[in-house]
């Protein structure tokens, strides 16, 4: 059990022991369940709040505040925690008494203490988190009580917030599409967009390498857009965090013949191509005049035939279908 004074974090008694060398302090207890500082002669001075700490896990603590009215004794019945002792560590905003000259208080099995000659101590602190974050108070038992103060900032690399960022998406050619990334870490992490193959991006009747923020958000997407993006997020603290989302656009098939007119002579072998685009890809075959599919057989090649007369082609996929014919000459 401890108490401390809240307004200047002075500790001003450690279980038996009272700290503080203001002679006008004393301190008693029964049983070791009710323990009471008392103030002889309280001065104004002493208006403020008195906390009582007592060194569980979690730590529990109860506040007073001494309102003074006049020269008259008084009594906080409170409490607070450590041991006898002339430098203490305490975490400021907790007001949590961490260790009195030898001894650690805290029951963090992460901090422990060192000192040299008696005039240098050290706080460690093994596997920092992000609740260490914050003030701690060197403290000496001086009269008048001296005191130095330090904050401790943990940096946190970035890491991508899944719930919150887009996965692998596929959308119609013409919409409208939204890819988003949430980040955290600290200091807050800056995010940017860019695609994985290095090509500019299409944004906004622009082409631009790299779209800053969160959000990129593409007008009247095209075939062109199809490609996997990249959501990076940096901090200055390595290492640099990436999610990557495959953007897919589904378009009705496309064709171009090189060719439109082709001739050989009776028994001539003839190359007939065309060269189709769709997503998702389509489904291609030749026919010929009448409508007959042409099936792969010996005058046939994976896209290429051979033959002597009228064809034709055709391309479906679900969200369409093309057809036309190359005609040929004798």
């Amino acid at each position: 059990v401890a108490w401390v004074r809240v307004d200047t974090q002075t500790i001003l008694s450690i279980h038996h022991n009272v700290i503080t060398q203001n002679p006008r302090i004393s301190l008693t207890y029964n049983d070791h369940r009710s323990w009471y500082l008392h103030i002889r002669e309280v001065e104004e001075s002493d208006r403020g709040w008195y906390m009582c700490q007592v060194n569980t896990d979690p730590m529990r603590s109860r506040k007073g505040y001494l309102q003074v009215v006049g020269k008259y004794g008084a009594m906080i019945n409170s409490c607070i925690t450590p041991i006898a002792g002339l430098v203490a560590w305490v975490r400021v905003d907790t007001q949590t008494i961490l260790s009195i000259h030898h001894n650690v208080i805290t029951q963090n099995p992460r901090i422990s203490l060192t000192y040299n000659d008696h005039r240098s101590w050290y706080l460690h602190i093994r596997e920092v988190e992000e609740s260490d974050r914050g003030w701690y108070m060197c403290q000496v038992n001086t009269d008048p009580m001296r005191s130095r103060k330090g904050y401790l900032q943990v940096v946190v690399p970035p890491a991508i917030i899944e719930s919150m960022t887009s996965n692998d998406m596929v959308v119609r050619e013409g919409t409208n599409v939204t890819l988003n990334c949430k980040a955290k870490g600290f200091p807050e992490p800056y995010v940017m967009w860019r695609r994985e193959d290095g090509d500019e991006m299409a944004i906004s009747g622009e082409n631009v390498n790299v779209v800053d923020g969160e959000i990129l958000h593409i007008t009247k997407v095209s075939r062109l857009h199809m490609a996997a993006y990249l959501c990076v997020a940096s901090n200055g603290v390595p290492p640099s965090i990436s999610k990557r989302v495959q953007l897919r656009v589904q378009f009705p098939p496309m064709l171009s013949i090189p060719n439109q007119l082709e001739g050989a002579y009776v028994g001539q072998d003839v190359v007939l191509e065309c060269h189709t685009e769709a997503y998702p890809a389509s489904i291609n075959y030749w026919t010929t005049e009448r409508g007959d599919m042409i099936i792969s057989g010996e005058h046939t090649e994976t896209n290429i035939l051979f033959l002597s007369n009228l064809l034709h082609w055709i391309e479906i996929n679900l969200l369409g279908n093309h057809s036309g014919g190359v005609p040929s000459t004798r």
